[in-house]
């Protein structure tokens, strides 16, 4: 709602990006409980890759997500916004509050799982993507220039993707054992 309002691509690029976040907690969650499954008639060997496939969801999510959030960034540098800077900057600093408790809480998981790793990258790029954010608010802020908005979508996004491509690669290595 505040990246609407404020006519922030970046804080929309956050809030799509904490969607995702809320999901692959969700996935991390059922996948726990299903690996927990033990081997049974055509699964001989159970559900334990039910991990990796997580893992490689939330992967596949992020890498989509940085192709719509790099277009959608180009298009508004060609044709820039008004983005309101104050609101950017206030958002973007509680998204960062909110992410380092939610990545101290996830940390404390077990980081061999592909799973758990998958939702701490996605709270970790959410950091950085809030802080990418908040810079650009405090750049609008103080100089006008309303195309630090997109040039922070564009930060996130490629984030987004190499953090992304790390999962899918991981996957796949499991997958291909």
């Amino acid at each position: 709602v505040a990246g609407l309002l404020a006519h922030s691509l970046a804080l929309i690029t956050d809030a799509a990006h904490m969607l995702t976040d809320a999901a692959a907690l969700a996935v991390a969650i059922v996948a726990a409980r299903i690996a927990q499954r033990p081997a049974r008639g055509a699964y001989t060997f159970g559900f334990a890759r039910i991990d990796a496939l997580s893992g490689q969801a939330s992967g596949i999510t992020l890498l989509l997500l940085a192709v719509w959030f790099t277009v959608q960034a180009v298009r508004r540098l060609i044709s820039p916004d008004g983005v309101h800077g104050g609101v950017v900057a206030i958002v973007a600093v509680i998204g960062i509050a909110a992410n380092l408790l939610a990545t101290s809480l996830a940390g404390r998981a077990d980081r061999t799982s592909l799973n758990v790793r998958g939702v701490l990258a996605h709270l970790i790029t959410d950091i950085w993507a809030f802080a990418a954010t908040a810079v650009a608010g405090v750049v609008i802020l103080t100089s006008g220039w309303t195309r630090a908005d997109p040039v922070a979508s564009l930060v996130v996004a490629a984030i987004m993707a190499w953090t992304g491509w790390r999962l899918v690669q991981a996957a796949g290595r499991i997958f291909l054992e």
